[in-house]
């Protein structure tokens, strides 16, 4: 995407600004050297970015994104800081009037006001970073003297001659930088998927189509299949309208245990992986959900006619979508609106089979044909895939030779915990998990932790620090079939006897005595 900033100087007499068009996944440390050809600065001092306004909310705490130094010169211990060369631009300009304030040379102290105005996509052959209006000169280096006396002379009247410059300086002095962001079939935005959700919400599909009437989109760029419902054939029950879009093996796997009403509702709710798109009344949108709708160019108005879009992600917050999602969102969308124009002649269901729409590419377009497949193999894991060994082998090779084996019957598993948390501000909280390890005859806790990340190698790291807790390995284990998957290299290490099948799991009774008792 492109970011569309204004970008004005502070305190020089006379309005100094720029209108400049940069990629959105340009670094803030890029974003200083346009900023540096833009005004004609000669990158000869010290400079920071303040973040004064992001997602659409002021920071709880002062937020500096700055080069990396290894001495500070001045307590900065009250302000949260960041590294230049690592934040990206579009992890904190989010909505338009998404603010910064970028400051250079810290002795005369010029500062430069940074609004997001437009969120654009790039356009054909355009090249990318470009300035598309200025007004007047900015003041030469080391020159705050002549601006407080009125001495300096920044008034420049021809502002096309002004722009020409800039872009040929863009072109000269950042030829890194300098590119042609190209357009692709597969590239979407937020504004592409509140169009089809307009379009979307004009038909009343829910009118035609039922919530137990499934059809898949297939995604065109990862072949992830996207089983679709249709939300409001029951709006009179549930005044629920929209569309929820179950992504991929895992987001199909919930959605069948939700209409087969099998499996535990609380691991339904933690596992779940889907987008949904529902309709609301104006009053009832968050605010950053209004926000970003009034900072794209489409129109909404009427009871229930307003747009929320919803990611959920296994051990994650429900959440604003990502890039990924957006495009995935926006060809279901698409394909929704294909199967409701044609639903007389495409809904023929066959027993076990559901409708998917498969992507066919045509030139740089992507058509969309039907088919009938099987339900059941869309959330079929590859069972030849094995998990890999995500520990150290060393660390394996040593418990193997100094653990030896124990005549003691445990179970092993781990849980979300309803407690989310944020390692920093604006980025998506996780739900924790706790690991317990239970003697399965008088149920006693033998090991207990709390983890914040869900990775590979946490996790089976546990399982070592299990064995180092017991300080043996246990003649047999009773665990669930994902975390024996999860855990399969460590099993087949250690030669562990492990029982997935009638495993009655005590675990989530504990968590609750647990949680009970704090």
């Amino acid at each position: 995407m492109i970011f569309e900033f204004e970008v004005k100087m502070v305190d020089v007499g006379v309005p100094v600004w720029r209108k400049i068009q940069v990629d959105s996944e340009h670094t803030f440390n890029e974003l200083h050297e346009i900023l540096q050809v833009a005004f004609e600065w000669e990158n000869s001092h010290l400079y920071k970015f303040f973040v004064k306004r992001t997602h659409g909310e002021q920071p709880d705490t002062p937020v500096s994104i700055e080069p990396k130094v290894e001495v500070q010169f001045f307590d900065e211990s009250f302000i949260d800081t960041y590294d230049d060369r690592e934040e990206i631009l579009s992890d904190w300009f989010q909505l338009t009037k998404d603010r910064a304030v970028y400051m250079y040379d810290f002795g005369d102290d010029w500062h430069h006001e940074i609004t997001l105005l437009r969120i654009l996509k790039p356009e054909k052959d355009v090249q990318y970073p470009r300035c598309i209006d200025a007004l007047n000169l900015a003041p030469e280096e080391d020159s705050r003297f002549e601006v407080i006396s009125g001495t300096a002379k920044l008034e420049f009247a021809n502002k096309k001659t002004l722009v020409k410059e800039i872009n040929e300086e863009f072109k000269n002095d950042l030829p890194n930088l300098f590119t042609t962001v190209k357009q692709n079939a597969l590239t979407k935005t937020f504004e592409d998927i509140l169009v089809k959700a307009k379009e979307f919400h004009k038909l009343k599909p829910w009118e035609k189509l039922s919530e137990d009437e499934f059809f898949v989109v297939e995604d065109p760029k990862t072949g992830v299949p996207i089983l679709c419902s249709v939300m409001g054939s029951m709006g009179d029950v549930y005044d629920t309208y929209g569309i929820k879009m179950y992504v991929g093996a895992t987001g199909i796997q919930t959605a069948l245990d939700t209409m087969n009403e099998t499996g535990d509702e609380s691991d339904l709710y933690f596992n779940e992986r889907s987008i949904v798109l529902s309709f609301e009344n104006r009053d009832d949108l968050e605010k950053q959900e209004y926000q970003l709708i009034k900072s794209n160019d489409i129109s909404f108005r009427g009871k229930k006619a307003w747009p929320a879009f919803t990611s959920y992600k296994p051990g994650y917050w429900p959440w604003s979508l990502d890039e990924e999602e957006i495009r995935l969102a926006y060809f279901a969308l698409d394909q929704a609106i294909e199967v409701y124009k044609n639903v007389e002649n495409v809904f023929n269901p066959q027993e076990g089979k559901v409708l998917a729409r498969i992507p066919q590419k045509t030139d740089e377009q992507y058509l969309f044909e039907s088919e009938w497949v099987q339900l059941a193999d869309l959330v079929k894991e590859d069972e030849g895939e094995e998990i890999p060994l995500a520990v150290s082998e060393l660390e394996v090779k040593r418990l193997t030779k100094q653990l030896k084996r124990i005549p003691i019957t445990v179970e092993f598993g781990f849980d979300f915990i309803d407690y989310p948390f944020e390692d920093q501000p604006n980025l998506r909280p996780i739900f924790p998990l706790i690991v317990l390890a239970v003697e399965s005859k008088n149920k006693q806790v033998e090991y207990q932790n709390l983890v914040r990340d869900h990775e590979l190698d946490t996790l089976q790291n546990q399982f070592l620090n299990m064995l180092e807790e017991l300080e043996g390995i246990p003649e047999k284990m009773f665990m669930d079939a994902k975390t024996a998957r999860i855990m399969s290299p460590l099993i087949k290490k250690f030669n562990i006897n492990v029982q997935t099948e009638g495993y009655q799991p005590t675990i989530k009774k504990i968590i609750e005595e647990i949680l009970g008792d704090n």
